[in-house]
């Protein structure tokens, strides 16, 4: 019984990924030139170190994978290609752009639950209304608990809106 070794193959996939993980070093180098209070328990370099750190990690495991993956990309079908919109590129931007207009009148967890489950939404596709509220589910529990993170574990303020 032969065993076959798989080879390593460089593709797209594995470039994009050592991009981010370079720009990710760069972003976590920068964070040592902000300028810290000494009222504040966390200082601002807190968050885009995390963030760094993050995209510093999950291109790592893009690294690995897509090196060993090779060249076994999954394809998209025609009927998983249906509920793929033609212009939702066009449409994210407006969510956003509708985002940032609401997001003081109807405060963070409003503007990012309803932000939140259009964006699902688009790039689910066509579903079936079990699905939609699942989404309008996630998207509160999401907005409320990234909320509750902010302003209550870091001390940030986030726009209260309607609701405060």
């Amino acid at each position: 019984m032969k065993l076959k070794s798989k080879e390593l193959q460089i593709t797209h996939e594995t470039i994009l990924a050592c991009i981010i993980f370079v720009f990710s070093i760069v972003l976590f180098g920068a964070t040592y030139n902000m300028k810290t209070m000494a009222l504040a328990s966390i200082g601002p370099s807190f968050v885009p170190r995390l963030i760094s750190v993050l995209m510093g990690i999950l291109s790592l495991i893009e690294i690995v994978s897509s090196l060993f993956r090779g060249k076994e990309v999954p394809t998209v079908t025609e009927e998983e290609q249906k509920g793929v919109k033609k212009y939702s590129d066009i449409l994210s931007i407006v969510i956003i752009f509708f985002y940032i207009l609401i997001l003081k009148r109807l405060g963070f967890i409003i503007a990012s639950s309803l932000f939140l489950f259009f964006q699902i939404w688009l790039i689910q596709g066509n579903v079936k209304k079990k699905k939609l509220i699942t989404f309008a589910i996630v998207s509160i529990i999401l907005s409320t608990s990234i909320y509750v993170l902010f302003v209550k574990g870091l001390s940030l303020i986030l726009p209260v809106g309607i609701l405060g």
